[in-house]
């Protein structure tokens, strides 16, 4: 009786152990921001199409890709600019796991600055 009741209990703290660990990783993860830039300050921005505002932006991201970043302001030329988001050195296979399961987040930014030209 009494070895079925220590193997109940080590079979209920080994699953609350896991469940956890389980909880305790899932909090975390890498938060991606991109921070566009652009001088003068106020330029409309738009990345893959989508609009974000005004220059400064912080823009969040999931993946590390290819990113079309369109800027535009009344008076300076457009600007349309093509930016592959390389990952960092833990972001890649086989760290990313690692990164990915820690109990807190990890931040990965990236910063473009444009210089807009004004119109003649």
């Amino acid at each position: 009786m009494k070895s079925t009741s220590k193997t109940f209990r080590v079979m209920a703290l080994s699953s609350l152990a896991i469940v956890s660990l389980s909880l305790l990783t899932a909090c975390g993860g890498v938060r991606r921001t991109a921070y566009i830039c652009s001088a003068p300050a106020g330029a409309e921005c738009r990345v893959n199409g989508v609009y974000y505002g005004k220059t400064p932006v912080a823009m969040p991201y999931l993946w590390n890709w290819y990113y079309e970043i369109n800027l535009s302001k009344e008076g300076y030329q457009p600007v349309k600019d093509m930016k592959f988001f390389k990952p960092a050195f833990y972001n890649q296979i086989p760290f990313d796991f690692v990164t990915e399961s820690l109990p807190f987040p990890v931040r990965e930014t990236k910063e473009l600055n444009y210089s807009l030209t004004p119109t003649k």
